[in-house]
């Protein structure tokens, strides 16, 4: 079920001390088959997101790991 990934996701963002939003935009960043994430914060919890995952630096594990929860 995939709210069940999303949740684990949500443990994996606490864990990095970030929002699950924030989390899911460093993945993305550093991902190697993503060349430029688009986002369009509206509102400041969004930028919040963004901010910290301009931050958020995710090692080749840590992206394996992430991703690995959706496939």
């Amino acid at each position: 079920m995939c709210s069940h990934r999303v949740q684990r996701l949500s443990d994996m963002a606490r864990d990095y001390d970030v929002s699950t939003s924030g989390l899911a935009l460093a993945w993305l960043r550093h991902h190697p088959d993503v060349t430029a994430p688009i986002v369009s914060p509206r509102t400041s919890a969004q930028w919040i997101a963004v901010d910290e995952a301009t931050e958020l630096e995710l090692g080749e594990d840590d992206v394996e790991r992430i991703g690995g929860l959706f496939l």
